[in-house]
C-alpha cells in the first residue's frame, strides 16, 4: 500500500526535474505502464473481474455479439478470443495499458505538453488509479 502513496510522488519530482529533459517523460510514462500491466491481481475492481474464470465465460461465450444492447463490441470480441484460444486473462489488462498508455503518449505530444508533466497530472487527477478500477473507460477516455 505503501507504494500507492509514494508513486504519485515520484513522477511528480520527475515532472520538476525533467522539466527540459524529455528522457524524464519516457521514463514517466514507461514506469506507468509498466505498473498498470503488472499490477497485482486483487487491484481494482476490473483486475478481479478480468481475472475471473465465470466471467471471462459468460463474456467470451455465452454473450451474444450481435445484440443491440452491447455497446462494448470490441471487448466482447476480446474476450470471446481470449476464452477460446485459451490465453491468460492478464492479456486484457496489458491490451488496454497498451491503449492507454499509447494514446496518453500520443495526446502529450500532439498538444507539445511535456511528458512528465503530462503523467504526473495524469496521476494526480486519479485517472491512473481509476484505470484499475474501470479500465475500458479510461482507455476510451485516453483514445478521446
Amino acid at each position: 500500500m505503501l507504494f500507492y502513496l509514494l508513486f504519485p510522488i515520484v513522477i511528480v519530482v520527475l515532472a520538476f526535474m525533467g522539466k527540459n529533459k524529455p528522457q524524464y517523460g519516457y521514463f514517466a510514462i514507461i514506469l506507468l505502464f509498466l505498473f498498470s500491466v503488472f499490477r497485482g491481481d486483487n487491484v481494482g475492481v476490473d483486475t478481479m473481474n478480468y481475472q475471473d474464470e465465470g466471467n471471462l465465460e459468460y463474456i467470451g461465450y455465452n454473450l451474444d455479439v450481435n445484440s443491440g444492447d452491447n455497446f462494448e463490441l470490441l471487448y466482447i470480441l476480446l474476450m470471446r478470443y481470449i476464452y477460446q484460444a485459451g490465453i491468460s486473462p492478464r492479456m486484457i489488462i496489458t491490451f488496454f495499458s497498451i491503449i492507454t498508455m499509447l494514446f496518453l503518449y500520443l495526446g502529450l505530444k500532439r498538444f507539445r505538453i511535456n511528458l512528465a508533466a503530462g503523467a504526473s497530472f495524469f496521476i494526480l487527477l486519479n485517472f491512473y488509479y481509476d484505470s484499475f478500477n474501470v479500465a475500458r473507460q479510461v482507455t476510451a477516455i485516453s483514445i478521446l
